[in-house]
């Protein structure tokens, strides 16, 4: 009986592994424009307004995306980002929702989505999940002459 605990759990551990490891399209590029849908039922009254968030995690060292970095905030429906560093990424958005204080000018984040990641098929464009990856250019070689 203890055997087939065992096998179960693991085979558990393998399945949520092997599902959030996968990645179907790997974008090589520096610079990405990400694109996404906001959602009708997201309604902004007078004095509230909702703001996207975009993150970038390092595929390597940081598969679970528990230290994103926030690359670019907006209200539109797409954003450009840069990398600069090698490596591979995974891009994350979720949408917050500000209100306005009675200032007139500061605005207080109250309330937030939860994250959609771009490995993740459910909320991505077809169930396809994509990731970015960067490559700089090698350095050119040095002392160039004829023999």
């Amino acid at each position: 009986m203890k055997r087939i605990i065992i096998c179960l759990a693991l085979l558990i551990v393998l399945l949520i592994t092997v599902n959030t490891m996968a990645v179907d399209q790997w974008n090589t590029t520096n610079q990405a424009t990400l694109a996404w849908t906001h959602d009708p039922g997201n309604i902004a009254f007078a004095g509230e307004r909702f703001t996207n968030v975009v993150y970038l995690a390092n595929y390597d060292t940081d598969p679970g995306k528990t230290n994103p970095v926030e690359v670019a905030r907006t209200p539109n429906e797409q954003a450009t980002v840069t990398i600069g560093i090698k490596g591979r990424y995974l891009a994350g958005i979720k949408v917050i929702l500000e209100v306005l204080e009675p200032d007139g000018v500061t605005w207080t984040q109250v309330n937030e989505s939860v994250m959609n990641w771009s490995d993740d098929p459910i909320g991505n464009e077809n169930s396809t999940t994509f990731g970015i990856r960067f490559y700089p250019a090698p350095n050119a070689p040095g002392r160039f002459r004829p023999m």
